[in-house]
């Protein structure tokens, strides 16, 4: 393994270095890029707030019910069969 032919790429000779994008643009470019970035994130921000209400109101129905259901379940077996008993005579 030793003696295996190694590779030549610390050799290959080095690209251009990278640019950012923006320094490729026009001013006219840079200025629709912005727009639009601008649009995205209005629209993301929108969503978030979207989701957020929709997360509070599936919760607060969700904790309506687990109180509901806390409440029933809170009565004590005995006086729900004497109220069952109650009924059932009249």
């Amino acid at each position: 393994m030793c003696s295996s032919p190694k590779s030549s790429g610390s050799s290959r000779p080095r690209r251009a270095p990278i640019k950012s994008i923006a320094e490729r643009l026009t001013s006219e470019q840079r200025a629709r890029f912005t727009l639009v970035a601008n649009r995205a994130q209005e629209r993301r921000d929108q969503r978030q707030a979207i989701n957020k209400r929709w997360e509070q109101r599936n919760l607060d129905n969700c904790q309506q019910k687990a109180r509901a259901i806390n409440s029933t379940s809170n009565s004590s077996p005995i006086i729900a069969w004497f109220a069952k008993l109650y009924f059932a005579i009249r």
